[in-house]
């Protein structure tokens, strides 16, 4: 192999090796993202859960008080 082709053949695998960690950094902020949003999602459910159980749910109140004010 001629010094030129290797030189060649360098250049195009280093090409190729910034866009695979371009990719791999674009791939990881992209987790991280979808994890934080699992977090909060699992943070909200856990939340309602929670009020749900103490009888302090938004949506339970406002029924509620829809029953007792109808009747």
């Amino acid at each position: 192999m001629t010094d030129s082709r290797y030189a060649e053949l360098q250049s195009r695998r280093d090409a190729r090796l910034r866009e695979v960690e371009a990719e791999l950094e674009r791939r990881q902020r992209e987790v991280e993202a979808l994890r934080r949003v699992r977090d909060a999602l699992a943070r909200r459910e856990s939340r309602e859960a929670a009020e749900a159980r103490a009888g302090a749910s938004p949506w339970f109140e406002e029924i509620l008080a829809k029953v007792w004010t109808t009747f």
